[in-house]
């Protein structure tokens, strides 16, 4: 969802191209879009834009006369700025409104389609649609810590509450808590007077921080990469990456639809929260330090990292070595008996030398374990632009279960995302069950498509994650 500098941005970028401009027409092609029928849209048509403005995380409209559009994103909404007259496109767009100067398109790429307009009469009207959240940039450190304890909350929960403050959400709430180094569920009565000033100089620092990167990168043209992962992160959205800070492995928790990020040297005092879906799973073996989670990963030091041109032939022994034993019963017996190390290590050399797609190794005390490729949909019901694909993803065949394969998948995910990619897929023998279990346990579901090994009868099927809610279900 866009968040405080996001949507700090949209307004500037707005304010430029349509302020002092009439709208001349605004046309809604997704009924769920317009929350209100009075007054109707209509009556913006023909007044010109007088002002911007931020309610929350809600874009605000002021047309003259005191009528207001008031827009509510959510998480998949987005604006965009096109030549005058283009109209909305088939599947996410929502409406369109044209300007003389140009067209502002409102789309959702999401099946889900939560955004909203409401079309509101007057200053008291649009009061009903402020949250009552405070501004952490005008607000003073009494205010901000009056505000902060009104209830007992976790920090993050608090941060995130826009009854309690303006525009901040899951994204920037990490990196605040990051830059404060407070842990994501300390309890907001039992912060110290300093830890308090401490939150509340990170709150501000880190919120003008990003309204100034965003600005910059943006410079006089509109934003068009709006997403909740960006370049230059501390923790969000950097699972196992290493912390800028202190080079420990970023960690996370999982809840509902969210994952928050965090560094347990530096917000916890080493101590590693306990994630829902791994804990569920390992329930009293789950890790209560850095130093328990580093021994539970094998105590070892694992290396994920660009495979280069060194790295093919141990790339083609993991290749062969897992294919005989995971495909041995499935293939038939002369195809596993055709699967070469020097053809695999030929095979590698070319994929590895690709500059734009890597393929990426993990490497244990010196010796390549693991491999994974990345790449964009090659398949014909697909949008390369729109959907990766995941190629190849071997294990060496003693070391499965020790978690290699969940931390390629994690990185490969975090780089598809960084990309905007809304979804990934991979194709699975059938009769793999292993590894069917893996990817459904990590998320990936089965679409409709299936297609025959190249070669052989075996069948194949194919199974899809999304990354953002932003492409749906097959």
């Amino acid at each position: 969802m866009p968040e405080l500098p996001d949507i700090t941005i949209y307004l500037e970028a707005l304010a430029t191209r349509i302020i002092g401009q009439p709208l001349e027409r605004a046309r809604v092609v997704s009924p769920s879009l317009l929350r209100t029928v009075d007054p109707p849209l209509s009556a913006a048509e023909g007044r010109k834009v007088v002002g911007l403005r931020r309610i929350g995380k809600r874009i605000v409209w002021e047309m003259e006369g005191k009528l207001f559009l008031v827009f509510h994103l959510m998480i998949a909404g987005r604006f965009k700025w096109r030549p005058a007259g283009t109209k909305s496109p088939a599947r996410v767009g929502l409406a369109s409104f044209d300007f003389p100067t140009g067209t502002v398109l409102l789309n959702e790429a999401s099946p889900k389609k939560r955004a909203s307009l409401h079309v509101v009469d007057g200053e008291d009207a649009l009061k009903a649609h402020d949250p009552g959240g405070l501004d952490v940039l005008a607000a003073d450190q009494a205010t901000f810590k009056d505000r902060l304890q009104s209830e007992s909350h976790t920090l993050k929960r608090a941060l995130t509450d826009p009854h309690l403050f303006d525009g901040i959400g899951n994204w920037l709430s990490d990196e605040i808590l990051h830059a404060a180094k407070l842990s994501l569920f300390q309890l907001t009565g039992k912060l110290s007077d300093e830890e308090i000033r401490h939150l509340y100089d990170a709150a501000r620092a880190t919120t003008r921080l990003w309204i100034d990167r965003l600005r910059a990168e943006v410079g006089s043209k509109f934003p068009e990469k709006v997403s909740a992962f960006k370049d230059g992160m501390a923790v969000h959205g950097r699972y196992k990456e290493p912390c800028p800070v202190c080079a420990s492995p970023i960690q996370r928790i999982r809840y509902a639809d969210n994952e928050a990020n965090y560094c347990a040297t530096c917000q916890t005092g080493g101590r590693v929260l306990a994630d829902r879906s791994l804990s569920r799973l390992l329930k009293t073996d789950w890790p209560k330090s850095l130093e328990d989670w580093e021994a539970m990963v094998g105590g070892r030091p694992m290396t994920l990292r660009r495979a280069t041109l060194d790295d093919a032939t141990a790339v083609g022994r993991i290749h062969v070595e897992s294919w005989n034993v995971a495909y041995r019963g499935i293939m038939p017996d002369d195809v596993i008996a055709r699967t070469d190390l020097a053809y695999r290590t030929q095979f590698w050399s070319e994929r590895i030398a690709d500059p734009e797609w890597p393929v990426f190794v993990i490497e244990e005390n010196g010796q390549r374990v693991a491999f994974c490729q990345m790449v964009p949909s090659r398949d014909p019901d697909d949008d390369p632009t729109r959907i990766g694909h995941i190629t190849s993803i071997h294990v060496l065949p003693h070391l499965r279960g020790r978690g290699h394969g969940r931390a390629l998948m994690d990185h490969v995910l975090a780089e598809f995302r960084k990309l905007g990619f809304a979804a990934v897929t991979l194709w699975v023998l059938e009769e793999n069950r292993p590894a069917r279990k893996f990817y459904e346990h990590y998320g990936f579901r089965q679409d409709t498509a299936t297609r025959r090994y190249p070669r052989t009868n075996v069948p194949e099927v194919r199974y899809r994650i999304l990354l953002s809610n932003t492409e749906p279900p097959r």
